[in-house]
């Protein structure tokens, strides 16, 4: 009725998205298709009743979903292939192709394709054959652009490139310089020789984007015994690959090896062609504790090179870089003025929960920061006197480490614009049954909160109840409490100074408290969320002081047995031995807790 009334609306319309719970038929693909000839980007979750030449009504469609379907994808081709320059394949369907090497061959339907994305499956293990792995040799790729001439984006996943020695020759001399492609990525890359490193550097030097996430195993065997990819040709690579990509803005490199990996020497090349990087991210593999990663030359020829352009930076802090040491990580990030996103990872798995790096050392170094992300991190504050400064952080990303209540006092006084924060499978110390999440200068856009003293760190005093689940937690925002004071002032009929002890006391702070669902559900969230009443707020109060008094009487409760502890809604009192969680902000638009969420927006 709406279409017949308004007949030219759908001339207007260029894109169409539809959630995930929504579905069509095919009448309903043709009666878009007719009143949004000039659509160009149709997203929807659901395939099922697509019928052949549903989309031939759309001369103009660019973009579509993720292809699952073998005959659904060559008839989807053929109505829009012409036009089409977004094309994504899915894992599923190239499980189905690439046994019959119609990968590639699916390519020759399309004619404007720019972008082009494949989730493939490959396994670096010799002793398992898959015939369904997503590999491609020289000529291999070379035909991908051939039948796309157009493509400006490429991302593949699990994909493996190969050359035999005859290839790896004739890609030293001879590689087609593809001008157009700006942007590269390549997630679980396994490589069979190191000549592809400088091979996609003289194929591709007009690349602004490149991000490689090599896979496990890439350049050493799973055991480390023995290199996979030659030392020499792989550190000459990487070398190659910075002396012509020029353009470079944004570099992703993850999976790295140290011994593979000519860190300075690249950082330093890259200066002297004049690359400016306004995103790096540098990750090393580390899981062997005997493999080292980043180090301080590699560092501050990262920072020297690019102190200028930098303005988002992703690194692991290398084996020993704490306490004294950590002067080596700070003095490099203060000599990038325009860095606004910073993200430290600790890959000293060992010990990273007991050496303590200060965090307001690294604010008072990188005064520019809007975003920070910190994992395996065991945090202190060595520096009291900085927190009188003010500081723009605006998010706030936490996991994997260690905090305490002085933590987020520090951060309440400091940072108060801070509006986004996540706190992940962090533990808290000291021991104590209440945590504090005290910033009361804070407004929160969005709060997250996940697992809390989850982990178990052995050997580490402090932790209250190794591995469980903290189930209970309040919520006071100052901002609500004001507005009931002014509320109840302007009525004359109630004593002002019983309501204040009253929301002070109860009305001011929210209390909820998780637990396990009824036998009926059988979906996440894995717990439910409700609000304790008043009754149980007080009895809950009573019962948080006596533990608080009688601590040294907690018995520790077999990790085993409470791993996944959600105790039903009657017996929700066992849980304040476990500990409970309290915030103080300002307000809050939207906290997650664990898996579920609640919204204060009206």
């Amino acid at each position: 009725m709406q279409l017949q009334t308004y007949n030219d609306l759908g001339l207007e319309v260029r894109e169409i998205y539809l959630k995930a719970r929504v579905n069509m038929t095919h009448i309903e693909f043709r009666l878009i298709g007719t009143h949004c000839p000039l659509l160009e980007v149709f997203k929807f979750s659901n395939w099922q009743n697509y019928r052949p030449y549903s989309l031939a009504r759309f001369t103009k469609l660019k973009q579509i979903p993720k292809l699952y379907d073998e005959e659904k994808a060559y008839n989807v081709l053929e109505d829009v292939g012409d036009s089409l320059t977004h094309l994504e394949m899915s894992e599923y369907l190239l499980r189905i192709l690439v046994p019959k090497g119609s990968h590639l061959l699916i390519l020759q339907c399309t004619r404007n394709l720019t972008h082009l994305t494949m989730d493939g499956v490959f396994n670096p293990n010799p002793n398992q054959s898959d015939i369904r792995r997503m590999e491609f040799d020289y000529l291999d790729w070379n035909l991908i652009h051939e039948y796309c001439p157009q493509l400006v984006f490429i991302q593949m996943t699990h994909v493996n490139l190969k050359a035999t020695e005859a290839q790896a020759k004739l890609m030293h001399v001879h590689t087609t310089i593809k001008p157009k492609v700006k942007q590269l990525v390549l997630k679980l890359l396994n490589l069979e020789n190191a000549a592809w490193l400088y091979c996609l550097g003289f194929m591709y030097p007009n690349l602004t984007l490149l991000e490689i996430a090599f896979d496990i195993g890439t350049f050493v065997n799973f055991d480390e015994t023995a290199n996979r990819l030659d030392q020499v040709d792989s550190q000459t690579g990487f070398l190659i690959l910075a002396h012509e990509l020029k353009k470079l803005k944004w570099l992703s490199l993850k999976g790295l090896k140290q011994t593979h990996f000519p860190g300075k020497l690249f950082f330093d090349l890259l200066m002297t062609r004049g690359t400016a990087l306004e995103h790096a991210t540098i990750l090393y593999d580390t899981d062997n504790i005997s493999s080292p990663g980043m180090n301080v030359n590699t560092l501050n020829a990262l920072a020297q090179g690019q102190k200028t352009a930098l303005k988002s930076l992703d690194i692991d802090i290398w084996y020993g870089a704490y306490e004294e040491k950590f002067y080596s990580v700070i003095e490099p990030l203060s000599l990038c003025t325009q860095l606004n996103r910073l993200s430290l990872s600790n890959d000293d798995f060992a010990t990273f929960s007991y050496n303590t790096i200060p965090m307001d050392m690294i604010l008072d170094a990188c005064l520019q920061l809007t975003e920070l992300t910190l994992k395996r991190i065991a945090i202190s504050i060595q520096d009291r006197h900085s927190k009188n400064r003010k500081h723009p952080l605006k998010r706030f990303d936490l996991s994997l480490s260690r905090v305490s209540q002085l933590i987020f006092d520090y951060l309440a006084i400091r940072c108060p614009h801070i509006s986004y924060m996540t706190i992940l499978n962090c533990c808290w110390m000291p021991r104590e049954i209440e945590m504090k999440i005290d910033m009361p200068n804070n407004s929160f856009e969005f709060l997250r909160i996940a697992d809390m003293n989850r982990r178990r760190t052995v050997g580490l005093e402090g932790n209250l109840i190794l591995g469980h689940t903290v189930n209970l937690f309040s919520v006071y925002q100052s901002d609500k409490v004001e507005k009931k004071r002014k509320r109840y002032e302007n009525s004359k009929q109630i004593d002002n100074e019983r309501v204040y002890s009253s929301l002070d006391g109860l009305l001011s702070v929210t209390w909820y408290h998780l637990h396990e669902p009824p036998l009926a559900r059988y979906y996440f969230p894995p717990s439910f969320l409700r609000k304790l009443r008043r009754i149980e707020v007080i009895a809950m109060n009573c019962l948080i002081e006596y533990c608080k008094q009688n601590q040294h009487l907690t018995k520790i409760r077999p990790f085993e047995e409470y791993e996944n502890r959600y105790i039903s809604k009657k017996r929700w009192k066992s849980d304040i031995a476990s500990g409970c969680i309290s915030i103080n902000c300002k307000s809050i638009k939207t906290l997650k807790y664990n898996f579920n969420v609640i919204s204060y927006t009206k």
